[in-house]
């Protein structure tokens, strides 16, 4: 493509879907992340690695979330740790682990789940969890969680850390 040819594309407009020039492929200034172009990932990431951290339930207890009777199975949900605002993903769980017992939880959001975590919890002096969570950029909707144990019937405490886009 000669320079004059480049110099006279359109500059697609803002989270363009279409995928037929070099331009539209690469995006916009403009981009967030709501698109699916070149820029619109960059400024993603640059959203993920730098927005404000923030802490569901805010300003509030842990939310307890309890396995049910039999060995690994998961008990109801637990009450909502919250709702953000708007897409968001959750980077951290902060979990006290009750009983002494083997974990596994579900992290839920409106019902459906969005990643899984395993923890154990061996004596006293082992019973405070700080787990990275990986999860798709979500809408917003209520999270909850779902608790199974080897045991059965053990609790844990939650509190998630997360940014939104």
């Amino acid at each position: 493509m000669t320079s004059a040819a480049q110099s006279s594309s359109p500059v697609p407009a803002q989270n363009s879907a279409a995928n037929t020039t070099t331009a539209e492929v690469i995006g916009n200034k403009t981009d967030d992340s709501d698109g699916n172009s070149v820029y619109s990932i960059l400024h993603t990431l640059e959203e993920h690695a730098h927005s404000i951290q923030k802490v569901l339930p805010d300003l509030a207890s842990p939310v307890t979330a309890t396995a049910a009777v039999g060995a690994w199975t998961y008990g109801a949900a637990s009450a909502s740790l919250g709702t953000p605002s708007d897409d968001f993903d959750i980077h951290w769980a902060e979990i006290v682990a009750n009983n002494n017992d083997d974990y596994q939880a579900q992290i839920l959001v409106d019902g459906v789940v969005v990643s899984e975590i395993v923890f154990q919890r061996i004596n006293v002096q082992n019973r405070s969890f700080s787990k990275r969570i990986q999860m798709p950029v979500t809408a917003p909707g209520p999270i909850t969680i779902k608790l199974a144990s080897a045991a059965g019937s053990s609790t844990a405490t939650f509190k998630v850390e997360y940014h939104e886009y």
